[in-house]
């Protein structure tokens, strides 16, 4: 995911500025050309202006394309420096305050819990959950804050993690939502929507724009599920109604359903709801769902859970998923 955003030197799964600046240099051209006098200045005319109006097609098709689902292959070469992080490093200590972060700004909130809690864990990237076994060998495996991109193999491994009895959490929103392949040299976006059902099966939960940058805490659904254990909380009460990731203004509301939020179809085989965000149009769907390997999911379902890990509420939930997770 944090490759997909990088927009170092023009190119991102969400922009391609080389187009446009190579469309600028040959309608510079273009301009010298067409003063030249008869027949073969209107050929050249004529041939300029399909080819000016082909690139123009293709960058508004991009430009609209942006944040929906159009169909292209994308190529993301490895081999650049991470703008977006490099930005994010600059500011080195852990959050304190309300941040505006989907990679490893919000994602740093985790490892941080983990510390303080005395937790022993990994971290790996996303490749890693491709090609390397160590991954599936933890006793509990958690996807953080915005885990959109995935190929095939990722996927397979997760299913098959589940199928043996493997516990996972999903502290993100956006979960398995494009699909990409990996070689040695780059990142390749092959398909911009990932089937629902194949992530439904998977975690639950799957994304759509309803809500989209919009903040609010989560009601809770079913608090006799163990998860709530120790937390006193209730039917009908809201959590999370703070989180310090978020996108919008300082002055606006913040909550641990919010920026992009997944919904659930609540009549999957094995799935609880947990808790239900309050956003206007239903906010993250928080959900456990149970496989027949005995494996299991805890899905948060929104990119801003992570920010709220300080409420005592949420921090208990965390705990409890843990250990059960780990008990032996």
């Amino acid at each position: 995911t944090w490759q997909a955003y990088n927009a170092f030197a023009g190119l991102s799964n969400y922009q391609d500025t080389r187009l446009e600046v190579r469309y600028s240099s040959l309608k510079g051209g273009i301009k010298g050309i067409m003063k030249l006098p008869g027949f073969w200045a209107y050929l050249i005319r004529r041939c300029a202006y399909r080819i000016r109006s082909g690139i123009s097609r293709r960058i508004e098709a991009r430009k609209e394309g942006a944040g929906t689902h159009w169909s292209r292959q994308v190529p993301l070469p490895h081999g650049r420096p991470y703008k977006n992080i490099s930005e994010e490093m600059s500011m080195i200590n852990r959050p304190k305050e309300r941040q505006s972060s989907h990679l490893l700004r919000a994602e740093w909130l985790l490892p941080a819990f983990l510390e303080e809690k005395g937790i022993d864990y990994g971290v790996y990237s996303d490749f890693d959950v491709e090609s390397d076994p160590n991954v599936w060998k933890a006793d509990l495996v958690i996807f953080n804050t915005h885990s959109e991109y995935w190929s095939s193999e990722m996927m397979a491994k997760l299913e098959g993690f589940l199928a043996s009895g493997g516990k996972v959490m999903f502290l993100s929103g956006n979960n398995i939502y494009r699909e990409v392949k990996h070689d040695q040299w780059s990142l390749n976006v092959v398909n911009q929507r990932i089937d629902k059902q194949r992530t439904l099966s998977l975690t639950g939960a799957f994304y759509d724009t309803r809500d989209y940058n919009t903040y609010a805490p989560y009601v809770v659904k079913n608090a006799a599920h163990w998860v709530f254990d120790g937390t006193g909380v209730a039917n009908g009460e809201w959590l999370g109604e703070r989180s310090l990731n978020g996108h919008r203004s300082f002055f606006e509301a913040t909550g641990a359903s919010g920026w992009e939020t997944d919904k659930a179809e609540e009549d999957l085989p094995g799935l609880t709801l947990l808790a239900k965000g309050t956003n206007k149009d239903g906010g993250a769907d928080m959900v456990f769902m149970e496989f027949p390997g005995g494996g299991w999911v805890f899905n948060a379902s929104s990119i801003t859970f992570t920010g709220a890990l300080d409420d005592e509420v949420i921090s208990k939930m965390m705990l409890n998923v843990i250990s059960r997770a780990v008990r032996k």
